[in-house]
Order: structure tokens, then sequence, then C-alpha cells
């Protein structure tokens, strides 16, 4: 990073996953941190945001591999 530029924070980073129901389990369950919300596309999940600070989230998007 050069020199002068300090971010503040970050607003979500995203993850393709191969098995969203599993990483849900690992970041509600292990970790503590809540669902947001999910948007759906032909019926079917495709993304899903779980929110861990007043600003910050992880994108978590179905089909990445094993």
């Amino acid at each position: 990073m050069k020199p002068g530029i300090r971010p503040l924070r970050f607003n979500h980073v995203a993850f393709r996953v191969s098995d969203l129901d599993r990483s849900l389990a690992f970041y509600e369950g292990v970790l503590g941190f809540r669902e947001a919300f999910r948007a759906e596309r032909d019926g079917k999940v495709a993304l899903v945001y779980v929110q861990f600070g007043p600003d910050q989230f992880i994108e978590l998007f179905p089909g990445g591999d094993e």
C-alpha cells in the first residue's frame, strides 16, 4: 500500500463457497455472525450476506470448488 493511504474500514468481502449451508452453519454457529439478507434468482439462492459488525458483511456465493 502506498504511503499516506490509510483505510478506515471495509464494508464487505465476497467468497464463493462450495457448500452454502455448511458455510452458513460456520459463520452463524461457530463465529456468531447473523444472516442479514439473501437474494434469489430463478428460485435458487444467488447470495447470502452475513453480518459481523454495524456495517461489515461477508457475502457468500454458492458454487465454489471443493
